[in-house]
């Protein structure tokens, strides 16, 4: 499958190159913008949209910038509060753990008290 990918751009990306070839060759015309009272120099048509492409390019880019980089944040944000959570669980278990290990665990007694009743009899 990516190599399929790989393929179709590549595909795309000449078929892009040999329209903007044949649209160059064909349109060599110079062209003069003008907007108000400023008059541009005398480009050919492919040059004005190559820039036109070009700005509306990065204009795209540096739009979705601010958000890619909000939510590159919000992911570190996010992985922290994970992280403090799992923590957080871990102490609470190891805590409850502490705490039925001391409830369930039978005293024990250094010296147990003799039973013998041999020993105590001797003794009185």
């Amino acid at each position: 499958m990516k190599t399929f990918g790989r393929l179709l751009f590549y595909l795309v990306l000449v078929g892009v190159l040999l329209f903007w070839t044949v649209f160059t060759v064909y349109n060599p015309d110079p062209l003069s913008l003008k907007l108000l009272n400023w008059q541009s120099m005398s480009l050919p048509i492919s040059v004005w949209l190559l820039g036109a492409f070009t700005l509306g390019g990065i204009g795209g880019i540096l739009l979705c910038a601010g958000g890619y980089f909000k939510g590159k944040a919000a992911q570190k944000d996010l992985k922290l509060e994970l992280e403090r959570q799992q923590v957080e669980e871990e102490e609470s278990r190891d805590r409850s753990n502490a705490l039925q290990s001391t409830r369930t665990r039978p005293m024990s007694v250094a010296n147990p008290p003799s039973t013998d009743v041999s020993a105590a009899s001797e003794k009185d």
